[in-house]
């Protein structure tokens, strides 16, 4: 749930940008070996996003998108971000396997975060999501989510509700860093659909390490490819 905290303007995302490349080529060759294969969907999109500031830093805005394979409740997928603040561009590998059992959804996955700029900065984590539908509209969750690296990890709990066809708000509190407690955080957040692929949000973001800052986005998801 943290953003990254990484301070002062950056322009030149030449290496970023070869290895954001690299991995795209990779998944296109992996995905042309998967075409053929039934229950196949492919999702991706992109989002554009401003935050107001953290940390008595500059204000941030960032261009990420996102491609993921999914294959019956396995998923494997990369989202990438570039940024204007220095060394945060990023590029996350990720798979897991989702699923519902009931009004219980399940999501296990392991994300390994690459920062191409900071030497060192490259983690892994693993991640358990659950979530129950208290009824059509109003749902309750828990996420887990630890480091097998270094032992850290963050605990949070979750509410999500829907507001009619377009409109969802949700909040999320919860402590991470040093195993499962030491500091907390919060946010609440809502969105309005513009269309059935569009998006528009607004995010608001407090905790015991850092200032407090607002999130506007502007996204669009879709299905490229369903079998």
């Amino acid at each position: 749930m943290s953003e990254h905290v990484l301070n002062g303007p950056k322009r030149c995302a030449t290496r970023f940008v070869t290895r954001l490349a690299g991995s795209a080529f990779f998944g296109l060759f992996v995905f042309s070996g998967l075409a053929q294969a039934e229950d196949l969907n492919l999702y991706g999109g992109t989002a554009l996003q401003y935050y107001t500031k953290n940390d008595d830093g500059p204000s941030k805005s960032d261009l990420n998108g996102y491609l993921e394979l999914d294959y019956r409740g396995a998923y494997i997928g990369a989202w990438a971000e570039i940024t204007n603040w220095e060394d945060a561009n990023e590029v996350d590998l990720y798979f897991g396997y989702r699923g519902e059992a009931g009004r219980l959804s399940y999501d296990v996955n392991y994300y390994y975060y690459v920062y191409p700029e900071v030497k060192g900065g490259d983690y892994g984590e693993l991640g358990l999501v659950l979530g129950y539908g208290l009824t059509d509209q109003f749902t309750i969750g828990t996420e887990l989510y630890t480091q097998p690296k270094t032992g850290n990890g963050s605990a949070y709990l979750t509410a999500a509700m829907l507001l009619g066809d377009r409109f969802g708000l949700d909040a999320t509190w919860g402590k991470y860093d040093e195993g499962y407690g030491s500091l907390s955080e919060w946010e609440v957040g809502g969105y309005y659909m513009l269309s059935d692929e569009v998006s528009l949000g607004l995010r608001y973001y407090n905790g015991e390490d850092y200032d407090d800052y607002f999130r506007l986005e502007l996204a669009w998801n879709t299905t490229f490819l369903t079998r």
